[in-house]
């Protein structure tokens, strides 16, 4: 889990979003399913990583869709932080 949150950090400050949005999802798989705090976390960051994923849109249809996966990953994240 560490070692995919170092490179989701590293991908992040070269601006690879598509690649740090893969690596999230993959860190998602190794939180416990009782840690709620951590899936938390890790679905905001997710959220984030698509919210600038979307500045990276080549078109409106690309926009739209990484825009509600944004939203639909900080919806998410709400609901474990609660």
């Amino acid at each position: 889990m560490e070692s995919i949150l170092a490179q989701v950090r590293e991908q992040e400050r070269e601006y690879d979003w598509l690649g740090a949005t893969g690596s999230y999802q993959k860190a998602l798989g190794l939180v416990p399913e009782q840690d709620f705090s951590r899936k938390g976390e890790v679905y905001e960051r997710l959220g984030y990583a698509f919210y600038r994923l979307v500045m990276q849109a080549e078109s409106r249809e690309e926009f739209r869709d990484r825009m509600c996966q944004a939203v639909a990953n900080y919806e998410k994240a709400k609901e474990f932080y609660g």
